[in-house]
Parts: structure tokens; C-alpha cells; sequence
């Protein structure tokens, strides 16, 4: 069964969160460590809002796992305690859905972090740290988020700043356009990490440059103090600037000569003067008629979420049922594959004792030796139906391959 290692997001500061967002050669250590550790199924995600490892949920497991994890983050037990939470079994399996879902998500039902716990699964696969319980547990997952995000549409209504006016940019053009974002603070960094995969050309200028560092090469950066040139090329404008008064003013902007201009203001105070809007072809909008429109979008997708919540009672008890039959087979191969053993050694015993057997009498010795061992090998077998007959209908006959 499950288990989950999280990290409390709730009680976690960003600060604190920065050393558990680890690169390719730091996540592989890791998992080596666990591996030799603890030598259970493990999956590791680690993004910018979770980390989280997935274990088997077994006697001495847990223990194990929690040291290795203190002593790669150099952390104390009462700063792990309070930084991690745990969940075992049935409420594993709710919370690996509910983030999948993006129920847990930093806004509500994001669908990218499905994708994010698929790689952390490949990842894992990977590292030769899964097999059969968790390709179930985690296959059938991606496959009932999937199948959530596209009855629910949950993802349809945006609910952030920054991916409200993604959205709304998305709605306003039909083909990738240039886009000026000014300021890279935490509400232009997301709307850079929205708008990043799409077509658009994005310019992006800050007054701390070093802000600036780490962005694809494709992505045009400057200083803001050179807005009136790089305006010239853009269709579009997101401003996110902390400042006293307007950057942009409708004169600043007369001198620009500017045509065919969308802008968005998403600072408080606005950044970009208001009567701007006056000027022929400049479309503006503020942070009053974006939030009226996540407001509503927030409602809609609270419902959404609980539909999702309502449908996960049900594929909790189906992926046990399917993981408990999965036990129950291998646990079934298990005992045929050791009847087969005592047979085999039986019947050397039997041939060292009584070399002189003719064929028809070995045949007729191992006949009944078989019978009488396969008996109470479906002793066993019934017996351990019966522990898990609450879980689901299984097979005890003995199939051709056994």
C-alpha cells in the first residue's frame, strides 16, 4: 500500500522550500540513497510548490526513509516534523489524486501538474525504483485525472492574476503575437512561466536585472528605463511595476506613436495611466475588471473541485480492489512456485533413498506426493482468501503456468 512523505506547503516558507527543488544530479542521489536505504518502490517529485516522496507503506519502511531524508537535507527531527506531513494508505492514495487532480495545487485545479507527477513517475521508472503495485497506483491516476480535467473542464476558468490575464490575452488574439511584460516580480514571473510554452514573443524588462537571469534564450530581456523603444514592436503590455505613479502616461505614450496596443495592468497603484485608454487603438484593462472575471471563475471552480472529490471515494475503492487482487496472485504464484520447490526436492530425496524405483512406480510416488502437497498448498490459498475476501473475488485454481 501507499505512503506519502509531503511537504506542508501551509507551514513552509518559500525561503525554506528553495532547498527541496532539486536538479537531476541532486534527485538521483536521492533516490540512490533510498533505494539502498530502504529497498522499497519510491517515487520522488520534486517542483517549485512540492516535494513529496511515495513509498510502500511497510513495517520499518517509514523510519528508514525519514532518516535518509534528515540527513540529505541536514534537517533536525523537529524541523522535519514540522515541515513534512504523512499520509498512509487509503489517504495516500486521496492525496496523490487530489495533487494530480491540482486539487492542491497553488491555483485550483491547474492541470500542469499532472504533467509534473507523470515525469516524476518516468523518472522513477527510470531509476528502476517501481514496479508493479505503483505502475497500478500511478497509471491509474494519470488516467482518472485525465479523465476529471476533461468531464469537469475545471482548467476552463482562470483564478490567478498573472494566468487571468494569460487567458484573457488568449481570448483577445488569434495568432502569437509580441508581448512586453514589465516587471519580474512574483506576479511577472508567473505570467512568464504561463506564457513560455505558447508562440508569442515575450520581451521582458526589469530594473533589477539580475531577476532576469535564468530565462530562455528566447525570451528578449532589457532595462526598464528602455520601454519607449522596445514598445514600438509589442502588441501586447502586462505590467506588474511597484511603483508610486505611472510609468506609462498617455503623453509618454502620444510620443511613442503607438497603434493596435493591448494592456494589461495587473500593479497596484496602476502603473499605467488610465486616460490611455482614450488614445485611438490602446485597449486597457485593470485589475477591477480581471478580478471581477476570477471571482466568478473561483465559484465555478470550487464546485468543479468537489465534483472531482466526490468521484475519488469510488477510484479509491476500484485501485484497491484491483491492487488487493494483484497481491492475491502474486501472493498465490508465491505458494505454487514453493509447492514446486518441496516437490522437486521430494522427489530427489525419493530417488537418492530408492535409486532402484522402475518409471511407473516414480510416476505413481509423485502422482499422490503432488496431490497431498497441493492440497494444503489450496489450504493456504483459501485461507489467505479469506483474509481479503472483503477486497475482492479471487481465483484459487491452479492455471497451466504455475
Amino acid at each position: 500500500m501507499l505512503h506519502v512523505f509531503s511537504i506542508n506547503n501551509q507551514v513552509v516558507s518559500l525561503n525554506e522550500r528553495e532547498q527541496y527543488v532539486l536538479n537531476k544530479k541532486d534527485k538521483a542521489r536521492l533516490y540512490k540513497q533510498l533505494s539502498e536505504q530502504a529497498a522499497t518502490q519510491i517515487v520522488i517529485l520534486s517542483t517549485c510548490q512540492r516535494f513529496e516522496v511515495y513509498t510502500e507503506m511497510r513495517r520499518g519502511v517509514q523510519e528508514k526513509i525519514k532518516q535518509v531524508l534528515i540527513d540529505f537535507f541536514d534537517l533536525t527531527p523537529v524541523i522535519f516534523h514540522r515541515q513534512f506531513i504523512e499520509h498512509s494508505g487509503d489517504q495516500a492514495l486521496i492525496h496523490l489524486l487530489k495533487v494530480s487532480t491540482g486539487l492542491l495545487a497553488h491555483v485550483l485545479g491547474e492541470t500542469q501538474v499532472l504533467g509534473q507527477v507523470k515525469i516524476a513517475y518516468e523518472e522513477a521508472v527510470t531509476h528502476q525504483t517501481v514496479s508493479k503495485s505503483f505502475h497500478t497506483i500511478f497509471q491509474s491516476t494519470f488516467h482518472f485525472s485525465k479523465q476529471m480535467h476533461k468531464q469537469t473542464g475545471i482548467n476552463d476558468h482562470p483564478v490567478s492574476l498573472s494566468y487571468s490575464a494569460y487567458q484573457f490575452i488568449e481570448t483577445k488574439v488569434s495568432a502569437p503575437k509580441t508581448i512586453l511584460i514589465l516587471g519580474a516580480g512574483n506576479m511577472g514571473q508567473l505570467f512568464i512561466e504561463y506564457a513560455l510554452p505558447s508562440q508569442h514573443r515575450l520581451i521582458v524588462l526589469n530594473r533589477d536585472q539580475t531577476k532576469l537571469i535564468g530565462l530562455p534564450e528566447t525570451v528578449t530581456i532589457g532595462k526598464l528605463s528602455d520601454w519607449p523603444h522596445y514598445i514600438e514592436s509589442a502588441d501586447v503590455v502586462v505590467s506588474s511595476l511597484e511603483l508610486d505613479s505611472p510609468l506609462m502616461t498617455r503623453t509618454s505614450l502620444q510620443l511613442c506613436q503607438v497603434e493596435n496596443l493591448l494592456m494589461i495592468d495587473l500593479a497596484l497603484p496602476r502603473s499605467i495611466e488610465p486616460s490611455v485608454q482614450t488614445l485611438s487603438g490602446i485597449e486597457l484593462f485593470d485589475l477591477d475588471q480581471l478580478g471581477e472575471t476570477i471571482d466568478a471563475h473561483y465559484f465555478v471552480r470550487k464546485q468543479k473541485a468537489q465534483i472531482i472529490i466526490d468521484c475519488m471515494t469510488q477510484e479509491v475503492s476500484r485501485l484497491n480492489s484491483k491492487l488487493h487482487s494483484q497481491q492475491f496472485d502474486e501472493e498465490r504464484r508465491t505458494l505454487f512456485l514453493e509447492r514446486d520447490q518441496l516437490l522437486t526436492e521430494a522427489m530427489a530425496g525419493i530417488d537418492r533413498q530408492l535409486p532402484a524405483l522402475s518409471k511407473k512406480e516414480r510416476t505413481v510416488i509423485q502422482h499422490h506426493l503432488k496431490q497431498a502437497v497441493t492440497k494444503a498448498t489450496l489450504l493456504k490459498i483459501e485461507d489467505l482468501k479469506g483474509k481479503q475476501s472483503n477486497h475482492h473475488t479471487f481465483n484459487t485454481k491452479e492455471r497451466t503456468h504455475d
